[in-house]
């Protein structure tokens, strides 16, 4: 089963090469912790051309040699934090070496042969090259475009009328449903509309069932496991539409009930294993920067901490409002110096 899911003159290009260039052009800025969703698997995935689910491969790879390094951010538009992915000096170099040789490459422009450093411009590497067929020539719309590979394609339309029909039950959508919907959507590159008109059937279908039968029905909740192993080998398809998933409803650090149904719904659209989700959370956790003891307590009060330290100064006024955390929390005098540590080491 092939990763390499891009045409075009991208496609003689390595994932590897084509990850060394993408970090290159999207450095994480050291001392935000605001960043865009580009430097996270999701994102490295859809910049790179590469299967969602042979990304984590990929970033094993560089790392194991020295390129890549990963680090905690909290993402644009996302809940909590989420692993994030630079370069190395080492992989600096590498990239940059990469970028000389391409800037010598002659391509056809309009039936003449150019040098790429003489009309990249300021445009980004792997964009520009997106432009270049496979026979070195250029077009003014791109050619080389994220398409998943023939056979690969999971029925969305029946995944969808059956977790809508689960989000539905209670005859709303939760703000943290429309979430997992979102990047279940975004995942399967399934249509709005298409996903507006399934979600109002299944809105419609369970009015008619109230008229009915006025009961709620019972909502069966999936256990979760805070094992923080690390799961080894590449995922299905399903496994890896599934973990994404899961990261954004984990990404506060908890399952509501409300996501736990839906994601116990998807795991049966999916046909997912038993013992999946256990595995695949241990893998969402190690993502998203988590760790068996990091409580949703312990998160709040390391945001609190970051805020309080914004000026590289606790203020008497910030520690007591501090301590009042720490008691109403139940924060060690031990956590507390921990993630302080940690916070100051984020503004060094």
């Amino acid at each position: 089963m092939r990763s390499n899911m891009v045409d075009g003159w991208l496609a003689t290009m390595t994932s590897h090469e084509r990850l060394l260039l993408h970090l290159l052009d999207n450095p994480l800025p050291e001392r935000a912790w605001d960043v865009e969703p580009h430097l996270t698997q999701a994102g490295i995935s859809e910049a790179i051309f590469v299967h969602r689910k042979h990304v984590p491969r990929a970033l094993k790879l560089a790392m194991k040699r020295g390129f890549v390094a990963d680090d905690t951010r909290h993402i644009i538009g996302s809940k909590q934090r989420r692993k994030v992915y630079l370069l190395t000096p080492e992989g600096k170099q590498q990239a940059g070496e990469l970028v000389s040789r391409l800037k010598e490459m002659s391509i056809d422009k309009e039936g003449e042969q150019n040098v790429v450093s003489e009309i990249i411009g300021h445009d980004k590497m792997l964009h520009f090259l997106a432009h270049i067929d496979g026979q070195c020539k250029w077009h003014d719309d791109a050619v080389s475009i994220f398409s998943p590979p023939p056979g690969e394609n999971i029925a969305a339309e029946e995944i969808f009328t059956s977790v809508l029909g689960q989000a539905w039950r209670d005859g709303h959508l939760s703000d943290d449903e429309r979430g997992i919907i979102s990047v279940l959507s975004r995942v399967l590159d399934f249509p709005q509309s298409e996903l507006e008109r399934i979600s109002s059937a299944a809105c419609l279908a369970r009015e008619a069932a109230n008229a009915e039968s006025p009961e709620e029905s019972s909502v069966t909740i999936a256990s979760s496991s805070n094992s923080t192993e690390e799961s080894a080998g590449e995922l299905s398809e399903s496994d890896a539409i599934y973990l994404e998933v899961l990261i954004e409803a984990f990404s506060d650090g908890q399952l509501i009930r409300e996501e736990d149904a839906m994601l116990s719904r998807l795991r049966s659209s999916l046909g997912l294993v038993e013992g999946a989700h256990e595995k695949l959370l241990i893998t969402a956790r190690a993502q998203l920067g988590l760790d068996a003891t990091e409580t949703t307590h312990v998160m709040a009060y390391s945001d609190a901490l970051r805020v309080a330290l914004a000026d590289y100064i606790i203020t008497d006024d910030e520690e007591a409002i501090l301590e009042s955390l720490r008691s109403s929390l139940n924060i060690s005098s031990q956590q507390h110096l921990s993630l302080l540590a940690a916070e100051r080491a984020k503004l060094n």
